[in-house]
Order: structure tokens, then sequence, then C-alpha cells
């Protein structure tokens, strides 16, 4: 999946869409990591799973280079998934 630097989501393959319960990657434009968060568990903990993603995103952005780093994620169906996941900045011609 891709983001903007504000975190909204603009893009995704077809199995990371699979995974989140998505009908279509379509689906994951315009959301957040706060969106696609099984709306099932607790809220501070939905709050917290989104926000410990957030938080590696700018890091990411802010020193300019690739990490690995393991996410854990629930599923809009509920299921809990950990991810192993390669993050780097795209950047344009504008930085």
């Amino acid at each position: 999946y891709w983001k903007d630097k504000n975190g909204v989501l603009l893009g995704c393959n077809d199995q990371q869409a699979i995974d989140l319960g998505l009908k279509s990657r379509r689906d994951i434009v315009g959301k957040t990591d706060y969106d696609i968060v099984s709306k099932s568990i607790p809220e501070e903990e939905r709050i917290q799973i989104a926000k410990t993603i957030e938080q590696a995103d700018k890091e990411i952005m802010a020193e300019g280079k690739a990490k690995t780093i393991e996410e854990y994620i629930v599923r809009l169906d509920g299921t809990k998934s950990h991810y192993l996941s390669e993050k780097k900045p795209l950047l344009d011609s504008e930085g």
C-alpha cells in the first residue's frame, strides 16, 4: 500500500485488499490506518494500533530511508495478524 504525507491511503495491491477484507483495492483510497483497523476491537486498542503505524511512517519519512518493521493489525473481519513490512519514502521531484 502507499499513502500521502498525511497518512491518507492512496492505493494498494489486490492481496493487501484481500488481507484487509476489502471488496476491491479501490476501497482503500481515502482511508487512514484507523479506518482499516477492525471496529470489532475496543476503541482504545484501535486508536493505539493506528497511532503505532502512523508514528513508524512519520519516522521513515523524516529519516528518508527504507526500514523493515513488524506491524500488528486487526483486519476488518477481526482477524489479528502480524506483518513484516518494508517501508520507504517515495519522493516526487519536489521531495
